[in-house]
C-alpha cells in the first residue's frame, strides 16, 4: 500500500532539508554569548571643570598660611570639591539661608556623596562676612572652625567664595582626608 504524503509533511521535510544544507555550508552559526565588559559599580565623578577665582585663591593662601604657622602640611586644592563649595555658597545666597544643612535636608556629607566623594575624614566650615580676610579671621577665632582648618587628617580642600546680595561674601570650606 502506498502512503500519501500530505502537504504539511512535505513542507516540513523541505524546510529541514534547506536548513541542513545551509548549516552544512556554514551559513548559519550557533549563537554565542559573549561576556559583557565589567561595569563600574560607582559612576566616575564628573570632570572637575572649575577654576578658582581670585578671592578663592586668597582664601586658600590664608588657610594654608595658618596651617604652616602650626607646622602642618598645606591642603591641596580639589577642584571638584571647590565647585561643590562654590555651588553651595551660591545656593545659600540664592535661597537666603545660612547653615550646614540646606533647606532640602542635605548636609555636607550628602552633597559630597552625590558627586562621588566619600572619605572617612571630612568636614565643612561656612562663613558670611564682609570679605575673605574677615571670614578667615572669624573662622580662626572660633575653636570648632579652627579645629577643621588645623586638622592634620585633612589633606584636601574645596573652597568656594560667592558674593552676598548685601555686599559681603559667603565662604565655604570643604575638607577631606584619608
Amino acid at each position: 500500500m502506498k502512503r500519501k504524503l500530505n502537504h504539511k509533511t512535505v513542507l516540513l521535510f523541505s524546510v529541514l532539508f534547506v536548513m541542513s544544507f545551509i548549516w552544512m555550508i556554514g551559513g548559519l552559526k550557533p549563537a554565542t554569548l559573549e561576556a559583557a565588559p565589567p561595569r563600574s559599580v560607582v559612576p566616575p565623578p564628573p570632570p572637575a571643570v572649575y577654576t578658582l577665582s581670585e578671592l578663592e585663591q586668597k582664601a586658600v593662601l590664608l588657610l594654608n598660611a595658618a596651617r604652616k604657622a602650626e607646622g602642618l602640611e598645606p591642603l591641596k586644592v580639589n577642584l571638584l570639591l571647590s565647585k561643590l563649595a562654590a555651588d553651595y555658597a551660591l545656593d545659600m545666597n540664592k535661597r537666603k539661608f545660612f547653615a550646614h544643612v540646606d533647606p532640602d535636608g542635605k548636609d555636607p556629607f550628602d552633597r559630597m556623596a552625590a558627586i562621588g566623594i566619600d572619605y572617612p575624614n571630612a568636614g565643612e566650615n561656612i562663613a558670611l562676612s564682609p570679605d575673605v580676610e574677615t571670614a578667615h579671621k572669624m573662622l580662626m577665632d572660633s575653636p570648632l572652625h579652627r579645629e577643621n582648618i588645623l586638622q592634620p587628617k585633612y589633606t584636601e580642600i574645596g573652597i568656594g567664595v560667592r558674593p552676598d546680595s548685601r555686599g559681603g561674601v559667603y565662604l565655604v570650606q570643604e575638607f577631606i582626608g584619608p
